[in-house]
């Protein structure tokens, strides 16, 4: 198994976990109000959804931005630019959720009044508003610090964080909605919310953390996190004016009865939140790989990531396929009429469920290479001009051809970008647009570390080095470190199966990056126990033949070697 992909594996499952509680919690309003209150309170939680997809897209143009930026700093070895990074994030976090909070009150009365519910919506949707207003605060600070957290390798906190304020905000919802009627649905949601910037906090008593806060502050960094992010991003702000247009559309052409349809459609594009999970977990192995220059590893993450997508696109369309009342019953749907009207929106929306994961996917990729333009192309793309266009085109045809519409806008966006990519750079780039230039100088070992392997690969790192004409001494001094270095992994962690990478790069002088995922240690600590290590490098330094730097990425022990 690669070391990369077994990483991915390890992130996968965490961050899709936090996904899905996102989408979760974003819906548990709609759950505990369409059970408990009826369909007008579920309603009126689903007109909502516009302001509040604005505020998690500040949240997560914040958040995204600096664990990408963040990541690349630490692939590239610089402790100080990451402590900046984070800490601009932290500062800027704190300073767009005072924003929010003074649009949350005062900016209520003029939604309503563009969107035009019923009396009795918009009296049940004011009422959430109020106990709901703290969250604009608090959202962008705990996305900010739940993707700092994930991006420093602590994905157990994460889960730990998420299923606590889901927990709390799933028991004192219910017990608040008894006693305060749909406000108390708001109250559950901020008291959630801030569990989880606790639980978060507990992260910088880590003994692995490197996160750390610093006096800084500067509008070119906070533009280069936005502007890494807003691809991403920008599925927030495009998914809070099609939700508007869809209810609109909806309130315009069918009435204010079918709103709780309309909610469940939201739902299910909503639901493509945990697709999300997929990137998250790829971005920070990818950011890294990126601040190396190493484009096979970032080849070999995508390539793991993509099937992924498919996979879970696939499952997710069948079960909802199989069974589109287990939508409806969740949201607490039980009229006749609108329970079968709701399983033709269920079973349709859902078809584009595979072509929603690729667009997720590629949508953060594009950001991590630089390709932020495509990026935000992509996501308007698919998350509001296609379905815009394709409602106008197919709602003549009925309520059937309003959901076929937002079924095939994801299959148009891929489409679309698809042949852009093509003609653009060709089938050989298609469709992760990476230069192959520095492949044939480029190699990754992965093994599994035993004394067999270590010498094995040992003598590969030669081999390679001595086949592109570069020095035999150079050889085996790479050598050397690689089998000394493995063996101190392994003599550090005993009987434990431990997986590491050895990469080697030709390109511009010689480098190695030598990846595990043993206890985390630096190998020139005293107790590290690898004398005669210690002395090549004390030598090596002395004769000014190479570079060299230790650093915890992503939850494990990263070594880079770079010889001139």
């Amino acid at each position: 198994m690669k070391f990369s992909v077994t990483k991915f594996r390890g992130l996968l499952f965490a961050a899709t976990l936090s996904m899905l509680a996102e989408f979760l919690m974003g819906f548990l309003d709609s759950i505990i109000a369409g059970n408990i209150l009826g369909e007008k309170a579920l309603s009126a939680i689903n007109v909502l959804q516009t302001p509040m997809s604005a505020v998690s897209f500040f949240a997560w143009l914040i958040g995204t931005g600096t664990a990408i930026c963040f990541s690349v700093a630490v692939g590239r070895f610089d402790k100080r630019r990451a402590s900046e990074t984070f800490s601009q994030g932290v500062f800027s976090a704190a300073g767009i959720g005072l924003v929010l909070l003074a649009f949350m009150a005062f900016g209520r009365e003029a939604f309503f009044d563009a969107l035009g519910p019923d009396a009795e919506v918009r009296s049940l949707a004011s009422s959430f508003w109020t106990w709901y207003a703290p969250c604009a605060f608090l959202e962008p600070v705990t996305i900010l610090l739940n993707a700092a957290c994930y991006a420093d390798g602590d994905g157990k906190l994460c889960v730990i964080s998420y299923v606590a304020e889901f927990s709390v905000k799933l028991v004192s919802s219910v017990l608040l909605t008894f006693a305060m009627g749909i406000g108390g649905c708001g109250l559950g949601t901020t008291l959630g919310d801030v569990v989880l910037l606790g639980m978060l906090l507990l992260h910088f008593r880590n003994k692995a953390n490197t996160l750390s806060l610093v006096r800084h502050f500067s509008f070119a960094d906070l533009w280069d996190i936005c502007r890494n992010s807003f691809g991403d991003a920008s599925t927030r702000l495009c998914w809070a004016g099609l939700f508007f247009f869809i209810n609109k559309y909806v309130i315009d052409h069918y009435g204010s009865g079918m709103l709780p349809v309309a909610g469940v459609v939201v739902a299910l594009i909503s639901v493509t939140e945990a697709f999300n999970g997929i990137s998250n977990a790829a971005q920070p192995l990818v950011g890294v790989y990126m601040g190396e220059r190493n484009n096979k590893g970032v080849r070999t993450v995508m390539d793991a990531a993509v099937k992924f997508s498919v996979v879970g696109g696939l499952a997710l369309s069948a079960v909802l396929l199989a069974a589109p009342v287990l939508v409806l019953k969740l949201l607490g749907i039980d009229d006749p009429e609108l329970v079968a009207a709701g399983k033709a929106a269920v079973r349709i929306v859902s078809l584009g469920y595979v072509f929603w994961s690729l667009v997720t996917l590629f949508n953060s990729y594009y950001v991590f290479i630089g390709r932020v333009a495509l990026s935000c192309t992509l996501t308007i793309l698919a998350n509001f001009v296609a379905p815009w266009l394709l409602i106008l085109a197919l709602g003549g045809f009925g309520v059937c051809g309003t959901w076929w519409a937002l079924a095939l806008a994801p299959v148009a966006a891929v489409a679309g970008i698809g042949v852009y990519v093509v003609l653009r750079d060709g089938v050989a780039k298609f469709p992760l647009m990476l230069d192959r230039s520095r492949d044939a100088k480029t190699h990754i070992f992965d093994l599994k570390v035993d004394s067999d392997s270590a010498c094995a690969v040992s003598e590969r790192v030669s081999d390679a080095i001595a086949a592109n004409g570069i020095s035999y001494g150079i050889a085996a001094r790479a050598a050397l470190i690689v089998e000394e270095v493995l063996m101190a992994v392994k003599d550090r962690n005993g009987a434990r199966a431990v997986l590491a990478e050895v990469s080697l790069d030709m390109n511009d002088g010689v480098s190695l990056v030598i990846r595990d995922d043993g206890e985390i240690f630096d190998i020139t600590d005293a107790d590290a126990k690898v004398s005669s290590l210690r002395t090549y490098l004390v030598a090596s330094i002395m004769e000014n033949q190479k570079l060299r730097g230790n650093l915890t990425t992503t939850g494990y022990n990263r070594n880079v070697f770079r010889f001139t």
